[in-house]
């Protein structure tokens, strides 16, 4: 996201910081479903705006999974996040050619 680990340390906190304030609601909704609440998918898969440091906000995607132990705990996430903006604007602007 262009920002310095002294900048934007790595962390939960650190992401929700950046993270578009009108996607926010949207992602814990489904992280709740999926991840947290017994019986979830223990995937996830979510589009969101994030706050890049040069060059504003843009779409990302992020896909994760959750690890459990035997007894269902939650253990880790594994995930990754990755830059759309390109793919959302060509979206936009073939609906605009449609319409």
């Amino acid at each position: 996201m262009g920002f310095t680990v002294h900048e934007l340390p790595d962390g939960w906190d650190a992401q929700v910081s950046i993270t578009h304030p009108d996607d926010l609601a949207g992602i814990m909704t489904a992280f709740e479903r999926e991840i947290v609440k017994p019986g979830g998918s223990g995937e996830y898969v979510f589009e969101y705006r994030m706050q890049h440091k040069a060059r504003g906000c843009i779409w990302c995607r992020e896909r994760g999974r959750a690890l459990r132990n035997e007894q269902g705990q939650l253990t880790r996430m594994l995930g990754a996040v990755r830059d759309i903006s390109d793919e959302r604007s060509a979206q936009a602007s073939h609906e605009h050619v449609l319409q």
